[in-house]
């Protein structure tokens, strides 16, 4: 059920994480909660979205509305929804960190909002799996614009999911389509589809690379952590793109004039209890005195806020997976015809 306006307002923190996370995040978010209390503080009302109601309460949160209506405090994952609200000025505030406060990898890559909107606290990066069997002689892709080589036809999977083998792709990596628009063009996402055989369920994935199934592909992009998570490591080789892994900040929002009333929640977000878990489940943490582990080899490569801001991204997002799921699917036509 999609809580009416009366319930958002009431909320002094809503948040979704990535799946694997939820359910760690929120016992983390709930012991920091019931702890304030005892200590005397004011009661939270937090919500933090476990199961399938990942999108459903953030539907009247990005929706024009007016501040009084919007919670206090957002958990986001940086999506074109998001990014494109209208809500988000009500955020703007001064700065909590400042670019020096962050690992030198994330501050090249830009991460930091100089607007002082979003509050990155960690990143979604997407890497390349490779099954170097079924790779072959083919050279192993090296950077995003490899996969744009005709030589790799037919043998890319990256994630979505449908509800049949006939039907529309309902969930698919938006952001991955978004990133190779901003970066190739059209040319570049045309090409792109021409060398991906299907999509599916990232974990599905996962399970499948170096495998004898004939879905598995030679190449599949995925979030770090289900790339780690293969079953076959000594067949699949993890490759961080040499230009940087395509990169989503998950950030907090916060009303300025809530700060003080919401500084244990900040504390959570940027302790690091939290810090720990992110990097061992491999969504890294931004600040830098949380990074422990990141690979030597690793950049990271993030849209940009100049072009988000600059660019109506729902619009920018929908023509890229217009022009993918149209070349995609002529491609699947002319496969069943030949």
């Amino acid at each position: 059920m999609i809580p009416d306006d009366t319930v958002n307002a009431s909320l002094d923190f809503l948040g979704r994480m990535p799946i694997p996370l939820r359910l760690a995040f929120k016992s983390g978010l709930d012991k920091t909660v019931a702890a304030h209390q005892v200590k005397g503080g004011v009661a939270l009302n937090c919500m933090s979205m476990t199961g399938g109601e990942w999108f459903e309460p953030f539907f009247r949160v990005v929706a024009p509305a007016h501040p009084a209506t919007l919670p206090s405090m957002l958990v986001v994952t940086c999506s074109s929804d998001i990014l494109s609200s209208k809500n988000q000025s009500y955020y703007q505030g001064p700065a909590l960190f400042q670019p020096s406060d962050f690992h030198p990898v994330y501050q090249k890559a830009g991460i930091p909002d100089p607007a002082g909107i979003f509050h990155p606290f960690s990143v979604i990066p997407f890497v390349f799996l490779v099954d170097k069997t079924k790779l072959g002689k083919r050279p192993i892709p090296q950077c995003w614009e490899d996969l744009l080589n005709p030589i790799y036809h037919n043998d890319i999977t990256f994630g979505g999911s449908r509800s049949s083998d006939s039907g529309t792709y309902t969930e698919f990596n938006r952001f991955l389509l978004l990133s190779l628009y901003r970066e190739f063009g059209p040319n570049g996402v045309i090409a792109f589809a021409h060398n991906v055989r299907h999509l599916l369920h990232h974990v599905e994935i996962s399970r499948l690379m170096g495998s004898k199934n004939q879905q598995a592909p030679a190449i599949a992009i995925l979030p770090w952590m289900q790339a780690e998570l293969c079953p076959r490591r000594q067949q699949c080789q993890i490759i961080w793109p040499q230009d940087g892994a395509y990169t989503m900040p998950i950030a907090f929002m916060l009303k300025p004039e809530k700060r003080e009333r919401l500084q244990p929640i900040i504390d959570y977000l940027t302790s690091e209890q939290l810090g720990n878990l992110l990097m061992h489940n491999c969504y890294p943490p931004t600040l830098l005195q949380h990074i422990s582990a990141i690979p030597t080899e690793a950049r990271f490569q993030w849209l940009g806020w100049e072009y988000v801001r600059s660019h109506n991204l729902i619009q920018q997002s929908e023509l890229a997976s217009t022009l993918f799921f149209n070349a995609w699917l002529q491609q699947q036509e002319k496969k069943q015809c030949s």
